[in-house]
């Protein structure tokens, strides 16, 4: 893909990045192994929300307040849940600028044979430059194929 790739868990109110690999690319976005990032802000957030096994408005309640990063993000619980369903519907979870300007992301559920929930979550993240809409939803196939191969590890 020559982006960088992650995968993440659900940690708290959190997305742990678990596993990183960087892009070969000098402009890129890299979510290091160990960061925490904020599950509303975030491609592998959303995801990891979205496939959880607790309801979508359940889970955003529980968040408490949904800081803004930037004009984009999106700050209002109500939001957030259809947002999730979208996610859901979509098979997968997008980030167009929503914790850093300039900065996108696509995520998808890693699920085991027959499972609706996850808990983890892989995501490519990059300059908004080389991931517009089109380039994400080309990733995010990518991504499922992926998070198939991964889930056959035992890791779901």
């Amino acid at each position: 893909t020559d982006e960088s790739v992650s995968l993440a868990t659900l940690h708290g109110t959190t997305a742990l990045v678990v596993l990183q690999e960087h892009s070969p690319q000098p402009l890129r976005v890299d979510h290091l192994a160990g960061k925490e990032l904020f599950l509303h802000a975030s491609a592998m957030g959303k995801s990891l929300l979205a496939f959880s096994s607790t309801p979508a408005k359940e889970l955003v309640a529980q968040l408490g307040e949904l800081p803004r990063f930037t004009d984009r993000t999106i700050t209002a619980h109500a939001a957030m849940v259809r947002e999730l369903d979208a996610v859901r519907q979509r098979g997968y979870a997008t980030n167009e600028g929503e914790r850093y300007e300039g900065a996108n992301g696509v995520a998808v559920p890693v699920l085991g044979p027959g499972a609706s929930s996850t808990s983890f979550a892989l995501g490519i993240q990059g300059p908004a430059t080389r991931l517009g809409a089109d380039r994400m939803a080309e990733l995010a196939d990518i991504c499922r194929r992926a998070a198939v191969d991964i889930a056959a590890l035992g890791i779901h």
